[in-house]
């Protein structure tokens, strides 16, 4: 005979590994942490990947919010961190590019990199946390250029939420 005290909710969703891999942008903002931990739930084992444009420093923050979230929601699965130095193309896109399209510019190196990275490792999809009208490089147009740069699927789990509903969700996830 079992007596149960309590009962504790799990994070729902679907067992890791039940979908393919993804490669989660990862800034260390609020917006790509949440939208790893949706993949996680979906079923997707989450690798990461940090575009690293000037500080070593930032690079620390970033992985000890992978690792959290790892550690918290899939350490059954290994996974993978990559850290991409992309000083030099900041460099470039700051000397060549317009101010008004740096930024669709930038995100097109992006995932155009994330893309090489995901085909490498046999990933299927790219994992953002862009939300729709959320900075200017976010418009539907916009999207649509940068995801012309890719060679892989781009998801964006959070494109409908406002940054109120994400920040929640970072609290709720321990992000």
């Amino acid at each position: 005979m079992m007596l149960v005290k309590a009962r504790h909710a799990g994070i729902g969703g679907y067992p890791i590994g039940t979908q393919e891999d993804v490669l989660s942008l990862i800034s260390g903002g609020f917006d790509s942490g949440v939208s790893s931990y949706m993949l996680i739930r979906r079923g997707s084992r989450v690798h990461y990947c940090f575009f690293n444009l000037a500080r070593t420093v930032h690079e620390i923050g970033v992985k000890q919010m992978a690792y959290h979230i790892w550690q918290r929601y899939s350490a059954s699965h290994k996974v993978r961190f990559i850290a991409i130095n992309f000083e030099g193309v900041v460099g470039e896109i700051l000397e060549k590019v317009d101010n008004g399209q740096m930024g669709v510019v930038l995100k097109r190196m992006m995932v155009r990199a994330a893309s090489k990275v995901a085909q490498r490792f046999n990933i299927e999809a790219i994992v953002t946390g862009e939300a729709l009208g959320q900075v200017s490089s976010q418009t539907l147009t916009n999207l649509r250029l940068i995801d012309e740069a890719a060679d892989a699927l781009v998801l964006r789990p959070l494109i409908t939420h406002d940054k109120e509903q994400i920040i929640a969700m970072a609290k709720e996830i321990g992000n």
